[in-house]
C-alpha cells in the first residue's frame, strides 16, 4: 500500500481496510457477467475508468505535471516503492483489479503513461468534479489538488479524443466511480444535506453523459461496479451512496445507456463473511477499525 484514498485520517483508515479486498473482489464480480461473454467475443482490449478502485499505476511519483498528486509526502512515498521494486497503485502489492480481469482475456491493463497503458483511472477522481468550497482550493477532477488530474467523465472525454472519437468496439470498458463525491459531499456540504443531493445528482449525470457519448462512439462492452459502502456502517455515507449510485443507473437508463453492472456488494459480502476462503487473515500489526476487513463479522449483513 502506498497511499490511501483521500487526504483526511478518517478516509485514510476507511481506505487502508478495503482497497486490498477491492483489488481481487471488483475482477471477481466483473467476471460473474463475463464467462458466458467471454465465449462468443474475443476482447483485444481492456480500458479502465474512474477511481483507485480500478487505478493501475497512473500516479508515478512525479513532483509535478498530470502524473503527480502534488503532495510532496504522497508523490515521494509513491516513488520510494517503485523504486524498490513496488508499484504505483493504490491496492498493491501485486496486481490492481482491472489488470486481473484483463489477465483472464490475455489482455493487460496498465496505466496511461506507461508503456501501453490503456487505464485512464486515477485514484481519488470524483465523477466529474469536486463542488465549490472544496479544499484544497486548486483541486478540480481529483480530491488531491493537482487540477491537471480529471475526473472520470473528463478521463472517458480524453480517451475518445485519443482515438479521433471512435471507441474500440472490441474493448471491455471497466469502471468505477462516485465513491469520492460522496467524500467531496461530506467535506464540503455536511451528511444529509440537500446541497450534498444536489451536487451528487449532478455528478451522477455528467458520468451518465460522458457514457452515453463512450457508447454512441462505438463501445458495445461497459462494466460498472456498484456501489460498497464497507461494513462499517456510516449512516451519512450510505445516504450519499445510494444518493449517487441510483442517480447514476438512472440517468444511464434514461440514455439507453447499456452496461453490465457488477455486483461488488454480493462479492464483498462474501468475502467479510468467510475472510479465511479468499486466503484473508487477521495482521496482527493492524490496530483500530482499519483491521475491519481481516475480523470475523460483527453482525448481519
Amino acid at each position: 500500500m502506498i497511499a490511501a484514498e483521500g487526504c483526511d485520517a478518517q478516509l485514510h483508515r476507511r481506505v487502508v481496510a478495503i482497497m486490498r479486498m477491492k483489488q481481487a473482489c471488483c475482477a471477481v464480480a466483473a467476471l460473474l457477467y463475463l464467462t458466458q461473454l467471454a465465449e462468443a467475443q474475443n476482447f483485444n482490449q481492456l480500458i479502465g475508468f474512474g477511481d483507485s478502485a480500478t487505478d493501475t499505476g497512473w500516479f508515478t511519483g512525479a513532483t509535478s505535471g498530470p502524473h503527480s498528486t502534488n503532495v510532496p509526502a504522497f508523490d515521494a512515498s509513491i516513488a520510494s516503492a517503485i523504486a524498490a521494486g513496488g508499484n504505483g497503485h493504490w491496492t498493491g502489492p501485486g496486481q490492481g483489479n482491472a489488470q486481473i480481469l484483463a489477465g483472464f482475456f490475455g489482455l493487460s491493463a496498465n496505466a496511461v503513461g506507461t508503456p501501453g497503458g490503456t487505464n485512464f483511472a486515477i485514484g481519488n477522481g470524483v465523477d466529474f468534479l469536486v463542488p465549490p468550497g472544496f479544499f484544497p482550493p486548486t483541486a478540480t477532477g481529483n480530491l488531491f489538488p493537482n487540477p491537471l488530474l480529471p475526473g472520470t467523465a473528463t478521463q472517458i472525454n480524453n480517451y475518445l479524443a485519443s482515438v479521433n472519437g471512435h471507441a474500440n468496439p472490441n474493448a471491455l470498458y471497466l469502471l468505477s466511480s462516485g465513491g469520492n463525491d460522496i467524500t467531496a459531499a461530506t467535506a464540503v456540504f455536511g451528511p444529509f444535506s440537500p446541497a450534498g443531493v444536489a451536487y451528487l445528482l449532478g455528478e451522477a449525470q455528467a458520468l451518465a453523459n460522458s457514457l452515453a457519448s463512450l457508447q454512441a462512439a462505438g463501445a458495445r462492452y461497459i462494466i460498472m461496479s456498484n456501489y460498497y459502502p464497507g461494513p462499517v456502517n456510516i449512516p451519512a455515507a450510505t445516504f450519499y451512496g445510494d444518493t449517487i449510485l441510483s442517480a447514476t443507473w438512472r440517468d444511464l437508463a434514461a440514455a439507453g445507456v447499456r452496461f453490465i453492472p457488477a455486483d461488488t456488494i454480493s462479492v464483498f459480502a462474501a468475502v467479510e463473511q468467510h475472510p479465511a476462503a479468499f486466503g484473508i487473515t487477521h495482521d496482527p500489526h493492524v490496530v483500530g477499525p482499519s483491521g475491519y476487513a481481516c475480523l470475523p463479522p460483527t453482525g448481519p449483513r
